[in-house]
Parts: C-alpha cells; structure tokens; sequence
C-alpha cells in the first residue's frame, strides 16, 4: 500500500509543478490556489511531506476538462506500468 502512495505523491508533485510552471505561478500565488500557507507549499514541493487531500482536491477543481481527463488517464497508465 505504502508503495502506491509513494508513486501517487511523485505523480501529484510532478504534476502540480508542471502546472505552476506552465501558468508562472510563484509557489506563493500557487498556494494561496491549494489554500495553504507558502511554507506548507514549498515544504511539500521540495518532497518533505506529501500534499492533502484537500490540496489535491483544489488542484483538481482548477483543471479545465480536458487537463483533468488527462491526469487520470496518465495516472490510469503509471499504475498499470507499475502492476498496482
């Protein structure tokens, strides 16, 4: 189980930081999008903790369609490649 979550936070980390990136977002404007402090974002993009449940559901909520189709359709794919 530990080993889903560990591919699941990669797969979320990456994600959420191609996107900040592709908006030129600080981390402090992406953060106030999760609704968390500045600190909490850096911290969990710099890997010292792994993102909530409600910092996923935010992240999610400001896809548009397509983008979200996409996110499950690629983790869909990385965890038949991972056989999880």
């Amino acid at each position: 189980m530990r080993q889903g979550s560990d591919i699941f936070q990669k797969f979320l980390r990456e994600r959420m930081v191609s996107f900040r990136r592709s908006r030129r977002l600080s981390k402090e404007a992406f953060s106030e999008y999760l609704h968390v402090s500045p600190r909490s974002y850096a911290a969990q993009e710099n890997e010292e903790y792994g993102f909530s449940a409600l910092s996923l559901t935010f992240f999610l909520s400001r896809l548009e369609e397509p983008e979200l189709e996409q996110f499950f359709q690629d983790f869909r794919s990385l965890t038949e490649e991972q056989d999880l």
